[in-house]
């Protein structure tokens, strides 16, 4: 199933990757992710006709379509402010090697394992879903002490409104 990242197609394990290096701070601009064969055949025809930049031949297993696969190619903006270079050694560093494959194109980067970019994902994934547990029990925890500390104002209100009472008869107001 895909997902989007930065508005374009990628899959939802490269979404889980792609937004968590970007949750730590690492800056990139995603140009190109998954493409249909549409797409892909629409810009093949481009190649062609001289008009677009070297393109694949569209097919199941083209770079940017693998058609039931999580490791599409992604084309990574590569302007001269080095985010293409900042996500690779942050997929590097998380145990996602990925390789420039068309010669020519420093853009267009692939993940060298499809198992290492699923496990990445799903642990990722898996952090997400603990840190939100973990967010939604301390909320719950914040909750319950305004809730003690509630019945406590509550009860020592009581006890002062008591106190006055008595007071007030002690000195016969």
């Amino acid at each position: 199933m895909a997902s989007t990242f930065d508005g374009k197609r990628v899959s939802a394990e490269w979404r889980a990757v792609l937004q968590f290096a970007r949750d730590q701070g690492v800056s990139f601009h995603l140009n190109s992710g998954q493409r249909t064969m549409r797409e892909q055949q629409a810009l093949y025809n481009a190649y062609l006709h001289g008009s677009g930049v070297l393109a694949a031949r569209p097919n199941a297993n083209a770079p940017h379509i693998k058609q039931g696969r999580a490791d599409h190619a992604l084309d990574v903006q590569e302007d001269g402010t080095g985010g293409r270079h900042r996500l690779q050694a942050f997929l590097r560093s998380i145990g996602i090697p990925t390789s420039l494959t068309v010669p020519g194109e420093n853009w267009h980067m692939e993940a060298d394992s499809q198992q290492d970019l699923i496990t990445a994902a799903f642990r990722i994934n898996s952090l997400r879903a603990w840190r939100k547990k973990r967010a939604r029990a301390v909320a719950l925890r914040k909750v319950a002490r305004v809730i003690r500390w509630r019945k406590h104002w509550d009860k020592a209100v009581k006890t002062a409104d008591h106190n006055i009472q008595l007071r007030k008869k002690q000195l016969g107001i």
